[in-house]
């Protein structure tokens, strides 16, 4: 597996108390692969930045429907919509995401991120929610910083970019929550 691929895979754990952590955090340089090592292909970036999008697409109609704050409410109100608007901005690129290990591996890391939080009781829901925001974030920054420095095609290039971008402000949005404003 490409080991920006396998750092890709390795971001998302929560442990069973709800704590989340990060493991294998991606690396964000934009440096050329290293010897040896194929250069990622534009649409395994993209089915990448794809398997991210529904994730939080999902994770944020969960969270819709847990009792929680009129801000993380309100968050996931955003999220839904701007993560689908980035789907289509993805679709209009003409190019089909392709499936490989370390999208496979990403998408059952997240699966198990949802199966925690949809076990978690709703007092300990809205926490472990900002947090799993907080980290998937800035796992998929890393992850678009690295990709749009490898990306082949200028189209792709600019997507991760301008989505880079939208993530930024993702992540400060949860990190604002987290830092005091979840629950009031």
């Amino acid at each position: 597996m490409h080991a920006s691929a396998s750092r890709a895979a390795g971001v998302l754990l929560l442990l069973a108390g709800g704590t989340v952590i990060a493991t294998n955090a991606i690396a964000s340089d934009t440096a050329p692969p290293a010897q040896g090592q194929a250069r990622p292909t534009d649409e395994e970036s993209l089915a990448l930045v794809q398997a991210i999008n529904l994730h939080e697409i999902e994770l944020a109609k969960l969270a819709l429907t847990r009792p929680a704050a009129q801000t993380t409410q309100a968050m996931a109100t955003m999220l839904v919509q701007e993560h689908t608007r980035n789907e289509a901005a993805q679709a209009r690129l003409g190019i089909a995401p392709g499936q490989t290990q370390a999208v496979l591996a990403l998408q059952r890391q997240q699966q198990a991120e949802t199966d925690t939080l949809i076990a978690l009781a709703p007092d300990a829901f809205e926490h472990a929610y900002i947090d799993a925001m907080v980290k998937d974030h800035m796992a998929a920054k890393d992850l678009l910083d690295e990709r749009a420095g490898l990306a082949r095609s200028a189209p792709v290039r600019a997507y991760l970019v301008q989505t880079r971008t939208a993530v930024e402000d993702h992540l400060s949005q949860a990190r604002k929550l987290q830092n005091g404003a979840v629950g009031k």
